[in-house]
């Protein structure tokens, strides 16, 4: 439904992390990762092609 909208959609699974976890956490890599895909979103979602 989202997708059909128009918005940008992915699931990604990040095990073994809390719902709060950010890059001071014992799995800051896991931190770090979801931080780039969330920029990579925010960065498509405001390119000038979208």
């Amino acid at each position: 439904m989202l997708a059909s909208a128009g918005a940008l959609v992915e699931h990604h699974d990040v095990p073994d992390v809390d719902h709060g976890y950010d890059g001071e956490d014992e799995n800051e890599e896991a931190a770090r990762a979801s931080y780039a895909l969330i920029a990579r979103h925010i960065r498509q979602a405001t390119s000038s092609g979208a």
